[in-house]
C-alpha cells in the first residue's frame, strides 16, 4: 500500500524557520535534530541549493541510519516565503526524497495548540505574525516587523558595540571586532545573552529607576576579543523599546475585537497562543497578558519554540498526505504550476 494511502502516515517533517530549521521524523520516537542556517539567510537571498545541501547532510548523518524505507517530507513554511524559492527548494530536494509537502507554519501552529480558534502569534526571526483562526482556518494576518529575532539581536549588537567601543578608549587600545557580516563566534555570544538574560518587563518605570540606582540587572559579557562589557538596564531596555514600537499588544488586542471573533467572546476569552523562538523572553507571555487586560488568554509553554514542528507532525499523523504531496512526476509534468498545491 502507498504511503498517501495509509490512514497513518510518516514523513520528515521540518519546520523551516529563517534561523533554524527542526528536523525529524513524525511518527518514530528518534531525537529532532535543529540546523543553524542563519549564515545561509544572510543576504536574506539564500541559495535553495545551500539550504537543500545542509537538509541532506543533517538528514544523512543524523537520522538517515533509522528508516527502512524512504519517506517524503514535510514542510511547515511562512506565509512570505517566495514562490520562487518554494519552486527552487522542491526541485532539488525532490533529487533525493520521493515526495514533498507543504504546510503554513500558522496551521501547523494551529494543530500543536488544539484550538481551532485562537489567535497565533509567531514570534520569528524575521518578523511576529499574528493570525486570526477560526475554526482552523486562517482568516487574517498581518506581520509585524518591528518586533523579531532579528531586530532584537541587531539592536543588542549595537548595544555591545557601543561599549567595547568605550572599553577600547579607556584602555587605550584599538580592537574591532563588530565587523560586517558579524562573526559567527560574537553573533553565538549575543544570542547567548538574548536566551540567558534579557527579559520583558512587566514594570519598565521601575526596573529603569532600579538599573539607574542598583547593582540588580548588571551582568558581564566576556567578549571573543577577551574585553569584556557591562550590561545593566539594556537587559530589558531594548526589549521593551522594541515592544512599544511594534505595538504588538495592541495590534494583538485589536484583532480580538474583530467582528469575526465577536460570537466567540460570548463563550469566553479567545485563546491568544505563543509560538516561535522569542517566546524565550522570560516574562513575554506575562507582559502580554498584562497589556491585553483581559481581553484574552495568553498561553505559551517552555517548549513553544519547537510547536510548528510538532503541530507538523500531529498534522502527518493524522492526515493523508496524497492530496497535496507533489512527487518528481508530478512536477515535471505540471512545472511553476505545482505551486497551487502548497497549501499556504
Amino acid at each position: 500500500m502507498a504511503l498517501n494511502q495509509l490512514p497513518q502516515a510518516n514523513a520528515l517533517v521540518l519546520d523551516l524557520g529563517m534561523h533554524t530549521v527542526r528536523m525529524g521524523f513524525a511518527c518514530d520516537p528518534c531525537p529532532t535534530c535543529t540546523i543553524d542556517v542563519s549564515a545561509l539567510f544572510r543576504d536574506k537571498e539564500v541559495s535553495a541549493s545551500a539550504l537543500a545541501h545542509a537538509i541532506y547532510s543533517e538528514f544523512q548523518t543524523k537520522l538517515q541510519q533509522y528508516l527502512v524505507e524512504p519517506l517524503p517530507i514535510f514542510i511547515a513554511i511562512n506565509h512570505d516565503t517566495r514562490p520562487s524559492f518554494i519552486f527552487k527548494l522542491l526541485d532539488h530536494l525532490l533529487s533525493v526524497f520521493p515526495g514533498v509537502a507543504f504546510h503554513s507554519a500558522i496551521s501547523c501552529a494551529v494543530y500543536a495548540s488544539t484550538h481551532n480558534t485562537a489567535l497565533i502569534v509567531d514570534c520569528g526571526h524575521t518578523a511576529t505574525r499574528v493570525a486570526l483562526v477560526l475554526d482552523g482556518v486562517i482568516a487574517s494576518m498581518q506581520s509585524v516587523t518591528d518586533f523579531s529575532g532579528e531586530s532584537l539581536l541587531a539592536h543588542l549588537l549595537s548595544v555591545m558595540k557601543d561599549k567595547h567601543t568605550r572599553v577600547c578608549s579607556s584602555l587605550q587600545t584599538s580592537c574591532d571586532i563588530f565587523t560586517h557580516p558579524v562573526s559567527t563566534e560574537l553573533t553565538l555570544v549575543a544570542q547567548t545573552v538574548l536566551q540567558e538574560l534579557c527579559a520583558v518587563s512587566l514594570d519598565p518605570q521601575k526596573d529603569e529607576e532600579m538599573a539607574n540606582t542598583t547593582f540588580i540587572y548588571e551582568e558581564e559579557v566576556k567578549l571573543p576579543c577577551g574585553h569584556t562589557i557591562i550590561l545593566n538596564h539594556e537587559l530589558f531596555g531594548i526589549v521593551e523599546s522594541m515592544l512599544q514600537q511594534s505595538k504588538l499588544s495592541a495590534i494583538i488586542a485589536t484583532m480580538l475585537e474583530s467582528p469575526f471573533i465577536a460570537h466567540q467572546q460570548s463563550k469566553g476569552n479567545i485563546s491568544v497562543v505563543l509560538v516561535g523562538g522569542l517566546t524565550r523572553l522570560s516574562n513575554l507571555a506575562r507582559r502580554i497578558q498584562q497589556d491585553l487586560d483581559g481581553k484574552g488568554s495568553v498561553q505559551s509553554t517552555d517548549d513553544a519554540i519547537n510547536a510548528v514542528w510538532q503541530g507538523g507532525a500531529s498534522f502527518v499523523g493524522i492526515e493523508t498526505l496524497g492530496d497535496f504531496l507533489i512527487t518528481r512526476a508530478l512536477l515535471d509534468e505540471q512545472g511553476p504550476e505545482i505551486l497551487m498545491k502548497v497549501i499556504m
